[in-house]
């Protein structure tokens, strides 16, 4: 099936759900039928009807979803010109329902509404209506009634229908953009609460300009379940109690962190005012663009505090995020910390808790303690940092991998914390300690054989500057196999001998981790050879324009559009790792491959960010996907697709 056939048929089931009914189960459609609309004061069943505004009715008390699609005609016109997909919802109107393509307003908003369920005690349940728009209302009641509709008169300005056994809904006069409104749900207690608001109130109410906007409301939860909070609270002692260790420091760990974590939540339920999502479909920008945002009406809670701070920290991308390799395939920056002193009391708990549960598992060292306060150093930094991955390139004898060929990070300060964070993590797992006590307390001797991890300066082969440290690990494929047989032997007493067999199936680990000092910033580069890390980072280090993300045109806007994290994604590994889950290693679609049928090879930044405002305060998770992505993306899933169908 094409991929344009499958859109077709799903926006068809959409469109059915709500205009399909009127066709009577499903029957045939009848041919586009000549209606003689009663005057606009009077009803088709010949009752005098009030005409002009209409007053409004409340919100009932338990809603808690509004949502709107601006309008689905235009929506739909301009994604499906992006797509280069020629499908419009009024052209599958006029071909599924052509009896009813005079009734439905596309170019009026669609509106959904929730209300919590009053029977429901002890969790949530929600009733859902959904609105849409009419061209007339006495036209709409004549249609139906020429169907051989029942109609029940709930008040002068509405009509009660049951279309189908599962759909109930009225026709309503309305206020708004389209002067009648259809609004259904699948019960009738649920469509009585809601419908006088969504089609008196809800059709006028200011809801942005976005294409469509959902906007939920958290008092409702909290005034129904709000006291289970306070109750879940109460069974912290007996939760405490069951995690003892007979251990009195790692047990006052455990407490503290416990309760920690209960009145946490119990602060931030009260703070939550609502969450809201945006979708724009931007034809300045030519991308589709999306945002998530909780809202927050106090800060009692540490979680509101931080999203008040951090809103004060949002910048553009700092001078290391325009140096990362050009061919990366992901990218975010971090802006720096004006408040990091806030994360001190998690972190000080969370190195308490590991350092106290490494001493009861009899695995404490020297090593380790410098390790825990070296992160908790790095955790408490206020630099901006910077993350990428990306691909090795294309070779004719290479398998396709799930995973990124190399990783890089950096800060950009202070120089010196990343390169000794990695100096600690190779130290503690060179650490006899550990492993004598995971060896024991998990019945795997092999654990004591792993290979230690080499650490040396970079040779003078890579081309890196002085200073640059090489980290090298190395376990062959014959031990992990044999941890696994061991760590799989539920406590047996019997070591499984190594033979010729063990390891196969697996293949050796190789992991090289390099890092170096350059002026204010460090880097940390990784994977699995050596000399592909290295030369990311000479690219890095060169910053010439054609080897770094500061020429890309597409990336421009991180210039300027300030974010506490930002970055990309590009969608062609996406889909060629989604490629080899659908179709196995033997079928997948390799990166280069890939590219070969996507418009844009697949390069196309997609772009992600997490920012937050004072006010309020709000945090928004914002991901925006640009036309040209979207073009890959339908090409490629069209590629997988048929590839699909030949494989089986």
């Amino acid at each position: 099936m094409r991929l344009r056939d499958w859109v077709t048929r799903g926006v068809a089931v959409w469109v059915s759900s709500i205009v399909g009914a009127w066709g009577c189960g499903g029957a045939p459609v009848e041919p586009p039928q000549t209606v003689t609309a009663a005057p606009a004061s009077t009803s088709s069943a010949g009752l005098v009807d009030e005409v002009g505004p209409i007053e409004a009715v409340p919100a009932p008390a338990d809603l808690v979803v509004v949502g709107r699609l601006r309008s689905p005609d235009a929506f739909a016109k301009t994604v499906s010109q992006w797509l280069n997909l020629p499908f419009s919802p009024k052209a599958l109107l006029d071909k599924q329902f052509p009896a009813f393509r005079d009734l439905v307003r596309l170019d009026a908003p669609v509106e959904v509404a929730a209300g919590l369920d009053p029977a429901a005690i002890t969790s949530p349940k929600l009733g859902v209506a959904l609105s849409v728009g009419l061209t007339d209302y006495a036209a709409a009641l004549e249609r139906l009634r020429s169907k051989g509709m029942v109609l029940e008169r709930v008040s002068k300005h509405m009509q009660f229908v049951a279309l189908g056994d599962k759909l109930k809904c009225v026709v309503a006069r309305a206020n708004g953009v389209a002067s009648a409104r259809l609004v259904c749900s699948d019960t009738r207690e649920k469509l009585d609460a809601l419908a006088p608001y969504m089609s008196t109130a809800l059709s006028t109410q200011e809801l942005g300009d976005h294409d469509l906007v959902v906007r939920g409301f958290a008092q409702p939860f909290k005034d129904r379940f709000g006291k289970q909070v306070q109750w879940a609270k109460s069974m912290v002692p007996g939760l405490v109690a069951q995690l003892r260790q007979g251990d009195d420091r790692l047990d006052a760990a455990i407490s503290d962190a416990v309760y920690a974590v209960a009145t946490e939540l119990v602060a931030v339920v009260p703070d939550v005012d609502g969450v809201e999502l945006r979708l724009s479909a931007a034809s300045q920008t030519n991308s589709l663009d999306l945002s998530l945002g909780v809202l927050f009406k106090s800060q009692n809670s540490w979680v509101a505090r931080t999203v008040a701070s951090r809103g004060g920290d949002s910048a553009p991308a700092p001078a290391s995020f325009w140096r990362l390799p050009a061919d990366v395939e992901a990218a975010f920056y971090s802006a720096a910390s004006k408040s990091s002193e806030r994360w001190t009391p998690l972190l000080n708990g969370a190195v308490e808790l590991a350092g106290s549960g490494l001493v009861h598992l009899g695995a404490a060292s020297k090593v380790f303690d410098e390790l825990l306060q070296s992160v908790r150093g790095v955790g408490e930094e206020q630099g901006a940092t910077v993350y990428a991955f990306g691909s090795a390139a294309p070779q004719k004898s290479a398998k396709t991998s799930d995973a990124p060929a190399y990783y890089l990070a950096g800060i950009e300060q202070p120089a010196d914390s990343r390169t000794d964070l990695v100096e600690r993590l190779v130290a503690a797992y060179n650490d006899k300690t550990w492993r004598a006590a995971a060896a024991k307390r998990l019945d795997a001797p092999a654990l004591t054989k792993l290979p230690p991890a080499r650490a040396l300066p970079a040779p003078a082969s890579l081309g890196l500057p002085a200073g640059a440290r090489l980290h090298q690990l190395h376990v062959p494929a014959q031990t992990l196999e044999l941890i696994t047989q061991q760590l799989e032997a539920d406590g047996s007493k019997d070591t499984p001998k190594s033979s010729k067999k063990t390891g196969a199936g697996r293949s050796d680990v190789k992991w090289s981790i390099i890092a170096l000092r350059d002026g204010e910033r460090s880097w940390v580069a990784w994977g699995p050879d050596e000399a592909l890390i290295a030369a990311k980072l000479r690219a890095v280090l060169s910053g010439a324009d054609d080897q770094v993300l500061g020429a890309n045109p597409a990336l421009q806007r991180f210039r300027t559009e300030p974010a506490a994290v930002a970055g990309f994604v590009t969608v062609v590994n996406a889909l060629s790792r989604a490629s080899s889950l659908i179709l196995g290693p033997n079928g997948a679609m390799p990166v280069d491959q890939m590219r070969l049928v996507m418009p844009n090879q697949g390069r196309a930044p997609v772009r992600l960010g997490l920012d937050a405002e004072t006010s309020g305060p709000q945090a928004w998770l914002t991901v925006g996907v640009p036309a040209q992505a979207m073009e890959d993306v339908a090409a490629g899933v069209v590629a997988i697709i048929a590839a699909g169908q030949d494989a089986f």
